[in-house]
């Protein structure tokens, strides 16, 4: 099928051979393909009700669950826009994005109420019997009575039919990921239906080489992630294999997940990986193949999977960016060389603009990529959108602000990252942000926001402060803590205060990061 339409058609095409599949076991319980694709209509209905038309903008805030899948393609449908937000983000930051996203209709897990239209998802509403007794036991705050439940928008619509299906949504946006851009500064990535759909085409020809059909994924990223969107919900609901769904990363469950469902194919970060191998119970001799990247990866832990699960050739490293989706170069079963990053996909291009400001098809320098899953640019940011491309002889290449080295056979090595983004446990944390909301407490006189890198080979918050006058250190500590509980995700809030009389600089007269990265 032509990846020139909607994700929603992209995905459901095959469904009147295999409406008895498994599309969804989440938790103790499975959703067939058949009840899945009649929820994502019921919905896509009553979204029709509450003003969701092409071009609409619906915030998702959600963790991993079926509803978040129903939610997407039902908005898809529409030619809607899914607004993806972390789900960790606090209230007011959450109402932040909207506002910046233009957004008044908020899909959420949180007792929440914001202006606009608010849906509740009771994320246990599809686990099975004991998982569910225990989430509500611990989330039992009472809604708001202005509240919509997701619950009743998965029922028939009296409006079924009566709107106009999209038919032309392609080249439309589908999607907003929040990525901290090519230079480490936050930004808000558009993708197209064709853009995600290429994707799914591209990596089914370079890793398995067939349908989904009969593969089952463990999905640990989050679908806020464009990974977790394309990669993993995206590329399983398309080739009609079988989503096994955790809503927050728990290591022994996991390990429990893959051996009892069978689990055949897994992505994740290094954290992932770690957590299993450190699991005595887990075996994963069912697992075929396993991607990695986020983070830096060792060849200990490649080896080390592969050692576990009792195979050669099972845990392959990769490279991606959510200006590209997701993964652009990785290794696979016919491009497998534990040394390298990896090999670019397939209708992908990787080049690298070297420190003299020459174009090679080989050496070292700044990665630049070309393919087919280019994003559409960056939300109301056309000069940064400008300063991230390249054209050269006609094609348009993607600069990634990182460093890496292209050898005579094509594959790519990942050296380093020119951007100043820290990646911890997967996520991308963007320093200027927890800076900036730093900076509005009085007693700092200035800050900066490092990343450490620890033993497992992700990266710690660090924040190193210069206090205003004489103000005692221990009282500041403790505002900074509860102003940053309040307004940050959990995971990015620095896990070390270190209080400094001045930050160093570097000969342009600029915060030495480099310096503090390197400080014990």
């Amino acid at each position: 099928m032509t990846t020139e339409t909607s994700i929603y058609e992209y995905a459901k095409q095959g469904l009147s051979h295999g409406e008895d599949r498994i599309a969804i076991w989440f938790y103790g319980r499975s959703i067939t393909y058949g009840e899945l694709f009649e929820k994502i209509d019921n919905v896509a209905d009553h979204l029709y009700e509450l003003g969701v038309r092409e071009g609409t903008v619906v915030t998702i805030h959600l963790p991993n669950c079926p509803q978040a899948v129903m939610a997407i393609y039902a908005v898809a449908k529409l030619g809607g826009i899914c607004n993806m937000v972390h789900a960790l983000t606090p209230k007011a930051a959450v109402i932040d994005n909207m506002r910046f996203a233009e957004s008044r209709i908020l899909l959420t897990y949180q007792p929440w109420s914001v202006d606009g239209v608010t849906v509740f998802i009771d994320v246990s509403a599809y686990m099975g019997m004991l998982y569910r007794i225990g989430y509500r036991l611990k989330n039992r705050e009472k809604l708001p009575s202005e509240t919509v439940k997701f619950a009743a928008l998965e029922s028939n619509c009296s409006s079924k039919g009566d709107y106009p299906i999209q038919t032309d949504l392609s080249d439309k946006c589908v999607a907003y990921f929040h990525s901290s851009g090519t230079t480490g500064e936050p930004k808000t990535v558009m993708h197209s239906h064709k853009t995600i759909n290429n994707w799914v085409a591209n990596a089914k020809d370079f890793f398995h080489k067939n349908t989904m059909v009969g593969e089952s994924l463990l999905a640990v990223l989050p679908m806020f992630h464009a990974s977790g969107f394309a990669m993993d919900m995206h590329q399983l609901i398309t080739g009609k294999g079988t989503l096994v769904q955790i809503a927050q990363w728990n290591a022994k469950i996991a390990a429990k997940w893959i051996d009892q469902q069978k689990i055949t194919y897994l992505t994740g970060v290094p954290k992932v990986y770690q957590g299993l191998l450190a699991e005595p119970r887990f075996k994963g001799t069912s697992l075929n193949q396993c991607f990695v990247s986020g983070d830096n990866v060792g060849d200990s832990l490649k080896l080390g999977f592969n050692r576990r699960v009792g195979k050669e050739h099972c845990l392959y490293e990769g490279y991606g960016m959510t200006e590209i989706v997701t993964a652009c170069f990785s290794c696979g079963v016919d491009h497998d060389n534990i040394l390298a990053s990896g090999y670019p996909l397939n209708h992908c291009e990787i080049a690298v603009l070297t420190d003299d400001g020459s174009f090679e098809r080989t050496g070292t320098g700044q990665l630049l990529v070309s393919t087919n899953t280019m994003m559409m640019g960056y939300l109301k940011d056309a000069y940064a959108t400008n300063a991230a491309l390249l054209t050269i002889n006609g094609i348009n290449w993607l600069k990634t602000g990182d460093y890496g080295r292209i050898d005579e056979d094509g594959y790519v090595y990942f050296i380093d990252r020119i951007k100043n983004t820290i990646i911890h446990n997967g996520y991308t944390i963007f320093p200027t942000e927890i800076e900036a909301m730093t900076r509005k407490n009085y007693g700092v006189e200035d800050v900066c926001i490092v990343g450490i890198k620890n033993k497992t080979g992700t990266q710690t918050v660090r924040a190193y402060v210069v206090p205003r006058g004489n103000l005692e250190r221990t009282e500041l500590e403790k505002q900074l803590r509860r102003e940053w509980e309040e307004h940050l995700p959990r995971f990015t809030i620095p896990k070390e205060i270190v209080f400094m009389d001045s930050l160093p600089q570097n000969m342009m007269a600029k915060v030495d990061r480099k310096q503090l990265e390197q400080m014990p």
